[in-house]
């Protein structure tokens, strides 16, 4: 059997699914953010605190979640009060 649409239904269908993708990009954001971020102003939240002291240490790479949004300001040598970076931490308990 074969079902034919009108372009008002056609219409109506892509809008649908269009909301449906829209929605599900949404849940998943939630979920991105579900988790905990952190940042701090005042000192390097990339480094441990052994390495915050020995003060010759680099930003670690390895739970620096917005790095490459930031990477065109590091590239520009754009001043470190602008580079912000975000710690993202599940909450195992």
């Amino acid at each position: 059997m074969r079902t034919f649409f009108c372009r008002k239904d056609e219409k109506k269908i892509k809008e649908k699914v269009e909301w449906k993708e829209i929605n599900n990009d949404i849940e998943n954001i939630k979920n991105l953010l579900s988790f905990g971020f952190y940042y701090s102003f005042s000192y390097d939240i990339t480094l441990s605190k052994d390495k915050i002291q020995k003060r010759t240490a680099q930003r670690e790479t390895k739970f620096w979640w917005n790095q490459n949004m930031l990477k065109d300001l590091i590239s520009q040598n754009i001043s470190k009060s602008w580079q912000i970076p975000l710690i993202q931490v599940k909450n195992m308990f």
